[in-house]
């Protein structure tokens, strides 16, 4: 996949404009926006939010320790492939509309505030440090998945996609 890293500045937070994104951390912008073969990455390099103003549909979403910036779904629907969402810092907002996550979703920094409506993990699910807030929103679990730290969840279901599927969960303090 091709790497884009978002190097916004404020002056317009949307996804889809090219000046807001480059192919190397806080390098030139210009780079063509995100689409589904793409290896999304917010670090410092980019110095303002993000507001999604259209769905997107990308290969995995980074979001480095040293993000401190905000990232608002605003009712955009969000595919995420499989090499999945890793989040390290910054804070993410969700909002209300569905969020599918094909790969592993990790959260070891930041804030997530997940979407009111459907969040779907096909992969693994990590929350060691950071804070994970439900919305109000369903959470989904799919596949063979090993469900590990302390995290509330408002509507949880587990609908596995094969029949012998596993589901392991654990929780630590």
């Amino acid at each position: 996949p091709n790497q884009r890293y978002w190097v916004g500045n404020n002056s317009n937070k949307d996804w889809n404009n090219n000046n807001n994104w480059s192919d190397v951390s806080g390098g030139q912008a210009g780079a063509s926006y995100p689409v589904s073969t793409d290896a999304v990455f917010f670090d410092n390099g980019g110095t303002g939010d993000l507001i999604l103003n259209v769905n997107i549909d990308v290969k995995q979403i980074t979001i480095a320790s040293n993000f401190s910036k905000t990232i608002q779904q605003n009712g955009k629907i969000m595919l995420i492939g499989v090499n999945g969402f890793t989040m390290n810092g910054g804070t993410f907002l969700g909002d209300n509309a569905n969020i599918t996550v094909n790969g592993p979703f990790t959260l070891t920094g930041g804030t997530f505030r997940s979407t009111s409506k459907k969040l779907t993990i096909v992969g693994n699910y990590l929350h060691s440090t950071g804070t994970f807030t439900h919305n109000s929103g369903q959470v989904s679990f799919t596949t063979t998945n090993t469900i590990s730290g302390k995290t509330i969840f408002n509507n949880l279901t587990l609908e596995p996609s094969v029949v012998d599927a596993e589901f392991t969960l654990s929780a630590t303090d």
